[in-house]
């Protein structure tokens, strides 16, 4: 009899990690167009600077994070966005994945917050049609989540205005 069995694993890890001042200036310095006033994001932005002051400030940190919590060893990291929401009172940011493919890996950053700002809302694969996992990410200043693209998650009703979080996703390349 021949049994093969496929686990499915989601993978969120948090760590820490200080934000320099020159991340905390560029995200102090972003033109939000009239669009992301209104949605609190810098998400839709041209402007490549904060990605590129990222990975020149902190990509051989993140690769060394990579490289000891992911079971499949990776040659490469590319960073193919990056983003800035400053949340503002009952802001919300509605349940969504950031990519469907398994070589995709997301952070969210809390680059501020405070004991009112709202959790992380995370889901099983399939939310809603199953239902059988969530778990909630309590905002920390300067912690850092890393968590499989694949996997909804949401911000539920802000209740300060002082949430503020860079966000991005990597594309694993190159697995050995």
């Amino acid at each position: 009899m021949f049994i093969k069995n496929t686990p499915i694993t989601c993978n969120i890890f948090e760590s820490f990690l200080e934000a320099d001042e020159k991340i905390l200036k560029t995200i102090s310095n972003l033109n939000y167009t009239e669009y992301q006033k209104q949605h609190s994001t810098s998400f839709l932005s041209d402007d490549g600077k904060l990605k590129e002051l990222f990975i020149d400030l902190y990509k051989d940190w993140i690769v060394s994070f990579l490289k000891k919590i992911r079971k499949k060893k990776f040659k490469e990291l590319q960073l193919l966005s990056i983003w800035c929401q400053k949340y503002q009172k009952e802001d919300r940011h509605g349940i969504h994945v950031h990519h469907e493919n398994t070589n995709y890996v997301s952070f969210i950053w809390y680059i501020d917050c405070s004991a009112n700002s709202s959790n992380t809302i995370f889901y099983n694969p399939g939310h809603p049609h199953c239902s059988y996992f969530e778990t909630e990410i309590k905002p920390e200043k300067n912690k850092i989540i890393f968590f499989d693209s694949f996997i909804p998650h949401e911000v539920i009703k802000n209740n300060d205005n002082k949430r503020c979080i860079i966000s991005g996703n990597f594309k694993i390349i190159n697995n050995v």
